[in-house]
């Protein structure tokens, strides 16, 4: 990753001289794309960690204070951590589905006709 790292300070270099450069997928790059695309990766990195730190302090949780009683307050922050770490994973699978691919929806009915489907959906 040396190279990419020496690729990029390159590419930082010449913009910054004015001069056009060309990316990899043939789109002209600017600073500020390399910024916006620096900070996507910067922030998906720092959500798995965030996540993987949460999910440690959680079963840290649960092994040191099996045995305890937990005050409300305690069981909402442990709930509401546990809700986080189910979204989060809820997330990464809609992700997985974004994959270009059409999908089915999850329910047709062949009988129904599309304006009715459309109405219960609303109601």
């Amino acid at each position: 990753s040396k190279e990419a790292l020496q690729k990029r300070l390159d590419i930082e270099q010449r913009l910054a001289r004015g001069e056009k450069v060309v990316g990899e997928d043939g789109t002209v790059l600017t600073l500020e794309k390399l910024r916006t695309q620096s900070r996507r990766e910067y922030l998906k990195k720092r959500q798995e960690r965030e996540l993987m730190l949460l999910k440690q302090s959680l079963q840290d949780e649960e092994e040191l204070f099996r045995d305890q009683k937990l005050t409300p307050a305690e069981m909402k922050r442990i709930e509401l951590g546990k809700q986080i770490l189910k979204m989060a994973e809820a997330n990464e699978n809609e992700d997985d589905k974004n994959d270009g691919f059409y999908r089915l929806p999850d329910e047709y009915n062949e009988g129904d006709t599309k304006g009715n489907q459309d109405q219960a959906l609303l109601t």
